[in-house]
């Protein structure tokens, strides 16, 4: 049952995204971005902290800028992010997750629309890890070891809970051209160990960058009809000829 419910939640926000792209107005962006993801786990086993540190993965998705004024904008998006932690006690090793990440982010940006501007923001977000897996390095006599992590809810039995979710922020910086370059960091406030206690614990955390280009439409308000071009809009790679 508790399956079911999150094969439908999972569906929910997605479409609920999807619904939000399409239903979007003219004026609204849309930014696909790619970059480095530097993913980590708060760990704690049996009472005692594990020693983590960050893990590198790529990070990539679609934004989607809906605006509320020139400066204000709901910013939702889709994310596949490579997460997990590298694990410093010996034995090391690292923990591999694929995760699906809907960040619901409010950014504010200074300047002109298709102009230079810096931005800022933050927001929850929500996360799905879809897969994961370990691997630990030989230590002495301890040979190596790899393994897949099971997802799910119950205890004692899955590995790692599927839903996470938690708070982010970011700020970047866009060029005239459209192109820009964004950093974040996002706090997981889940408990994502299915027997999760006050002394056996798996929280998230990660910090990244991005570049994306930025579709932008520029022109007056008064020459926006739908996707209509029209010689005051300017559409990057179009010549005037062709409006």
């Amino acid at each position: 049952m508790l399956y079911k419910i999150k094969r439908s939640f999972i569906r929910y926000t997605g479409l609920t995204i999807l619904c939000a792209a399409l239903a979007m107005p003219a004026s609204a962006q849309i930014g696909p971005e790619i970059g480095l993801n530097m993913a980590d786990l708060s760990l704690k086993n049996n009472g005692n902290t594990v020693h983590t540190g960050f893990k590198p993965g790529v990070g990539l998705g679609l934004s989607v800028d809906i605006p509320f004024s020139d400066h204000v904008y709901f910013q939702p998006g889709i994310f596949y992010e490579m997460t997990g932690c590298k694990i410093t006690d010996q034995p090391t090793g690292k923990y591999n997750i694929n995760t699906l990440t809907f960040p619901l982010n409010f950014e504010y940006k200074t300047g002109e629309k298709c102009g230079k501007r810096f931005f800022f923001g933050g927001g929850p977000f929500i996360g799905v890890n879809n897969s994961a897996s370990y691997d630990f390095n030989d230590y002495g006599a301890i040979p190596s070891v790899s393994g897949v992590f099971k997802i799910g809810s119950t205890a004692n039995v899955d590995n790692l809970k599927q839903i996470d979710y938690g708070l982010g922020v970011n700020v970047g910086y866009i060029l005239r051209n459209h192109l820009y370059a964004r950093l974040h960091y996002q706090l997981g406030l889940a408990e994502l160990n299915p027997a999760g206690n006050d002394k056996n614990s798996i929280k998230s955390s990660g910090a990244g960058i991005t570049i994306g280009f930025l579709f932008v439409r520029c022109g007056s308000s008064r020459t926006m009809q739908g996707f209509k071009r029209t010689k005051s809009d300017h559409w990057k790679g179009v010549k005037k000829l062709r409006y």
